[in-house]
């Protein structure tokens, strides 16, 4: 159980006011939390001298660094980081031997190459992680290539989201409904991939409201900012219009029966359809939001108040159609 804990948490439990404990139970629990923290020091020391190895290794040669040569260094970085907060929080010092090997890599991450197909073949998550691994090791010319490729990742991101975008707007003013929701169902999945590419790739671990704001203007403001004005016309009241707000009031209402059925649990089927139901009209809504004052922008006019959804109001055509599209069983 100790072991599991932080070593903050595992310092301030050794800090504990003694009052709260009686004296055997205190001088118990302060040699196992030692114990834990020295056996914590040489884990983690071992782990990083074997990653400096990897990642001293790689930096040896002339030339370009491959991908596992750049997770190497990552490795590094994040055991000396964790090795530093575990030494901070309970007092200890750091062995000569693993320092030798932290100023290693500072003296040799100068020779540092970084080659464009390497950090092409970097995860979302791995490209900031290196960023800030080389922080860590004092290489700050290098950040601004990393920075770029992160930029880049991101610009990708967005037009992939354009791309997978235009067909659904193209069908919303077409009447086919279930066209219109076949091609809503390939957007969002399209969507919900990138929205967790570009958080991990500005170094967030968990969506939030904030998140989902941020994604609005990073990808629909900018989807209708460079749209044409006729066309952007066209979408902006496909988006506005009865039939739009019908399928979003349908679509959250089943959404949120089918997420109220699994009870929450997202190993029940229900529960991935619920999200998909939810996540379009939610997209729905944004795209409306959007074009709405892109086009109050392009017009000089005062964009109207969006609509009021109200998800009871549900349209049984509309609900046919998604039941056939995304086959939902009856209850």
């Amino acid at each position: 159980m100790l072991h599991a804990l932080p070593s903050d948490d595992q310092a301030a439990l050794q800090a504990a006011d003694s009052a709260h404990w009686v004296a055997r139970s205190t001088d118990l629990l302060d040699t196992l939390i030692a114990d834990v923290a020295m056996q914590g020091q040489r884990h983690t020391q071992e782990g990083f001298l074997a990653a400096a190895h990897g990642a001293l290794l790689s930096l040896s040669h002339p030339g370009q660094v491959d991908a596992p040569g750049l997770r190497r260094i990552v490795d590094a970085a994040g055991l000396w980081k964790a090795l530093q907060k575990h030494h901070g929080a309970h007092g200890l010092s750091t062995d000569p031997q693993v320092t030798q090997a932290f100023e290693a890599i500072v003296h040799q991450l100068p020779r540092l190459v970084l080659h464009r197909a390497a950090l092409d073949d970097l995860s979302a998550a791995e490209l900031p992680a290196l960023s800030k691994a080389l922080t860590t090791f004092g290489n700050t010319q290098d950040v601004s290539t990393v920075a770029q490729a992160i930029d880049e990742r991101q610009a990708w991101g967005v037009r992939e989201c354009h791309e997978a975008l235009q067909p659904a707007l193209d069908q919303l003013h077409t009447g086919d409904l279930r066209a219109s929701l076949n091609a809503l169902a390939a957007a969002q999945k399209v969507l919900t991939k990138v929205k967790i590419q570009q958080e991990l790739l500005k170094g967030l671990n968990q969506t939030g409201a904030d998140d989902v704001r941020d994604f609005e203007y990073g990808v629909y403001e900018p989807l209708f900012a460079n749209m044409a004005t006729e066309p952007l016309q066209t979408h902006a009241q496909a988006l506005a219009s009865p039939a739009t707000q019908r399928l979003v009031e349908t679509l959250r209402g089943m959404g949120q029966d089918l997420w109220n059925a699994s009870g929450g649990d997202e190993t029940d089927p229900r529960f991935a359809t619920a999200e998909q139901l939810l996540g379009i009209s939610q997209t729905l809504m944004q795209l409306a939001d959007s074009a709405n004052r892109a086009q109050a922008t392009r017009t000089g006019v005062e964009a109207p108040a969006a609509p009021e959804y109200d998800a009871s109001q549900q349209d049984p055509d509309v609900r046919h159609a998604v039941n056939g599209v995304f086959q939902i069983p009856p209850n």
